[in-house]
């Protein structure tokens, strides 16, 4: 697939919006104009081309590709000598569903884990904040679980 020049205004609104959205998602600015450019393009792209279609430099277009990778967000699909080529290898819902895992799996599963163990360490008052806090973080994550399994 040969690469485009450019991207068209409407493209690059388009991207902007993915970004935002990526953002809003749990990715950094660049990791998710990146990882947009790579949705919208369709295929694989250089480095190189990804640089050029994003305005980023080449340290910042490899360390976010990196991040991307280890995300599970791109892959490299063909490497010609020491050239690689990205794509992305994930949809919206599939950065949504990592990014609802993350809440649940992780800062829901602490807040949980932390209030179950210093419970009985809060005074009267604080104790019934803290028991109406756990109910309700138990329940956020169980709608997250079912959430997450509704997107499979």
């Amino acid at each position: 697939m040969k690469m485009k020049a450019a991207l068209t205004e409407v493209e690059k609104e388009l991207l902007n919006r993915l970004t935002r959205l990526a953002s809003l998602l749990g990715l950094n600015e660049a990791a998710g104009r990146i990882w947009g450019v790579l949705l919208l393009t369709g295929g694989s792209l250089s480095q190189k081309e990804i640089s050029k279609l994003t305005n980023y430099s080449l340290g910042i277009v490899s360390m976010n590709l990196s991040r991307l990778e280890s995300l599970g967000l791109v892959k490299i699909v063909k490497r010609v000598g020491k050239k690689k080529f990205y794509a992305a290898s994930s949809s919206l819902t599939d950065l949504f569903k990592n990014f609802v895992s993350l809440i649940a799996d992780n800062h829901l599963e602490a807040l949980v884990n932390h209030l179950q163990n210093t419970i009985n360490s809060f005074d009267d008052h604080t104790k019934k904040n803290a028991e109406a806090i756990l109910h309700e973080s138990k329940k956020f994550k169980l709608f997250l679980k079912n959430l997450i399994e509704k997107l499979k």
